[in-house]
């Protein structure tokens, strides 16, 4: 797996990825518990593990079972 993810904000507000599985995403190099969301985008984040990953603005919210709000999902496969 060499599948990375960057997140960018287009200039709308500030934004931030909260992780809504935590301790999954605690166990990437850089934890994903409200990181911010700059315009010029984040460092790309690698996803070593397979998975579902949902994540949430921790700004503005989000329900990732509900599929309402500023929520996303990464999917990790083999």
């Amino acid at each position: 797996m060499n599948g990375t993810v960057t997140w960018f904000d287009n200039g709308c507000s500030p934004h931030t990825v909260l992780s809504q599985n935590l301790p999954g995403f605690t166990n990437w190099p850089t934890p994903l518990n409200n990181l911010a969301v700059p315009a010029a985008g984040t460092q790309p984040l690698p996803f070593p593990q397979v998975g579902d990953f949902a994540y949430i603005c921790g700004v503005h919210g989000g329900d990732p079972a509900g599929k309402t709000g500023m929520y996303g999902i990464i999917h990790v496969v083999p």
